[in-house]
């Protein structure tokens, strides 16, 4: 089990490798990419079906359950999805979802599973095997919200080889999870120019600025017609080069930012956005991830020290991750949560910085809380 709160518009999950912080991450992908492509069963196999999502060798376990606490403005939403491991390694669905007023009274409300549907508002069809009933809800305006914020989800790895590589052309619309659209969704920034509630003048030469911060002599980013394919150019002091010459920290620095200002997503997860970016570097990259969480809500995994070196990082936008016995990990399980006392008051009181309770070891989650989940 894992009960997570996120209060803060940028949160970082911190922890050793193989402790659990990308299948944080996964939960809310699985969701977007099943509300997305309108298929719990595509979801599920790329994750290796529904036997590697609910049961794991070291638990008896075969029921999985997902439960999202939604802010939709002024009104708030509750939505949950359980997956249980069937005959023949079939998906059993069922969902459940409310939303709630201001004054705290449900005002909507549905349960689903292939066979029945109980709504407050017109019931549809049911969803049919391998199907979110929130897809067919969402054609009614009170649970639209709640599949909006929810398929919009986005999480980020990116693949560099895919980035470098020509890139069919796309409308852009939304980032890629490994960047491999990344030229068409930056032409569509720099020709769209958004406002912003800030003094830049667009989104791409937000991005193009802090670049040129990241990775010092970059002045521009253009995007090449090549046949049939698409690829990125960089302007540097010395010259233009094409996306494949230039250093693979520079190209995530810009799928990072890209995917950071980008229009549209209401939350954004990336798996260590500081690969590959100068240690020197960091705090500059820092800066733009805060400046974008003044728009949306970014939430990172990370291993670096010089990325929360940062005295005005709030103690509640670290997620610790460490093993359920700090001895040994032989079940499998470890613990997310908020920090513990010692690590709060630190911060609080500026005593360290996160950076450097990080180099110490020192990041461990409240063990009071009672925040669980399988590694």
């Amino acid at each position: 089990m894992c009960d997570i709160d996120l209060p803060s518009p940028l949160t970082f999950i911190v922890g050793p490798n193989s402790f659990g912080k990308s299948n944080f991450l996964d939960a809310l992908r699985l969701v977007s990419d099943a509300l997305r492509t309108s298929s719990l069963d595509e979801a599920l196999r790329f994750r290796g079906g529904i036997g590697e999502v609910a049961a794991r060798p070291h638990t008896a376990e075969r029921t999985v359950r997902l439960l999202y606490d939604l802010s939709l403005g002024e009104e708030s939403a509750e939505y949950s999805i359980e997956l249980s491991l069937g005959p023949g390694e079939t998906a059993a669905i069922a969902e459940v979802c409310s939303v709630v007023s201001p004054d705290s009274a449900v005002r909507h409300y549905f349960e689903a599973s292939q066979d029945t549907v109980i709504s407050s508002e017109p019931v549809l069809a049911p969803p049919g095997p391998g199907s979110l009933y929130l897809t067919r809800a969402s054609s009614l305006t009170a649970f639209r919200p709640v599949f909006e914020l929810l398929s919009h989800m986005t999480v980020y790895d990116f693949n560099v080889d895919s980035i470098k590589a020509p890139q069919s052309p796309d409308p852009g619309n939304r980032l890629y999870g490994d960047g491999s659209n990344l030229a068409s969704v930056f032409k569509r920034m720099k020709r769209e120019h958004p406002e912003m509630k800030r003094e830049h003048p667009d989104l791409a030469s937000i991005v193009v600025d802090y670049l040129g911060i990241i990775s010092p002599g970059v002045t521009d980013v253009t995007t090449l017609e090549v046949g049939s394919y698409q690829t990125l150019s960089f302007t540097q002091q010395r010259g233009t080069f094409p996306g494949r010459s230039v250093s693979d920290g520079t190209l995530r620095a810009l799928a990072v930012l890209t995917a950071i200002y980008q229009p549209g997503s209401d939350i954004v997860g990336i798996e260590e956005p500081e690969t590959g970016v100068h240690p020197a570097a960091a705090g500059i990259l820092r800066e733009a991830l805060v400046d974008a969480s003044s728009d949306r809500q970014i939430i990172l995994t990370s291993h670096s020290p010089d990325l929360l070196d940062d005295p005005d990082l709030p103690p509640e936008s670290i997620i610790a991750v460490r093993a359920a016995d700090d001895a040994t990990r032989t079940d499998g399980v470890t613990r997310l949560g908020p920090l513990d006392r010692a690590g709060q008051m630190a911060l609080r009181e500026h005593l360290v910085t996160a950076g450097e309770l990080l180099r110490l070891d020192q990041l461990a989650p409240d063990p009071d809380l009672r925040a669980q989940a399988d590694g």
